[in-house]
């Protein structure tokens, strides 16, 4: 066994492939070596407590945090995820909002390419359906509504993340993330 040390690796004129080992095989990362494109691209946005956003009763509406926390390959803009060029794989999204002084029920859902995205898996669900506990509609009935997703998409396939509320109401403390997990 030796070591090999360089700098570069590239393939052969016009190959276009490096092969790093046989089927089975197990390549370990040294202690403080970083892999470069784990989890990315990747995205967060958020609203602050103070700024709401105003929801119609049993409308399906886009949330729109406005503040762009992180975004490592520009992917998120227009208050939707766009999977860019050469990064098609599983992507996991999370996000949701609270709904405020409103006693209702609603319902967080991701969107892929303006459609509901759904699973024939009964036992996957896309969103989670938060419920205001009875009656007063006050600031201690607040409850955040959330929604956590694994999709397999394409390039250019866009996600976003809508709420769906049983009355008119606003919501608060928006965020919408989301990461690549692998191919």
């Amino acid at each position: 066994m030796g070591t090999l040390k360089t700098t570069n690796i590239e393939s052969i004129s016009g190959s276009g492939t490096v092969t790093l080992g046989t089927s089975g095989e197990t390549f370990a990362l040294g202690t403080g070596v970083v892999q470069s494109n784990m989890l990315y691209p990747a995205f967060f946005a958020y609203d602050l407590h103070t700024t709401t956003q105003a929801l119609s009763a049993a409308t399906p509406t886009k949330l729109t945090p406005a503040t762009e926390y992180y975004d490592t390959d520009s992917a998120y803009s227009s208050d939707k995820f766009t999977v860019p060029s050469g990064k098609a794989g599983k992507y996991r999204f999370y996000g949701g909002a609270e709904m405020v002084n409103n006693d209702d029920i609603g319902l967080c859902t991701l969107y892929v390419n303006g459609s509901i995205l759904l699973s024939t898996d009964s036992t996957v669900y896309t969103s989670i359906t938060s419920r205001f506990n009875s009656g007063t509609g006050t600031a201690s009935d607040e409850t955040f509504c959330s929604v956590d997703f694994v999709a397999n998409l394409s390039d250019s396939d866009y996600v976003e993340l809508y709420m769906t509320i049983n009355d008119a109401g606003d919501v608060r403390k928006i965020q919408f993330g989301g990461y690549r997990i692998g191919t």
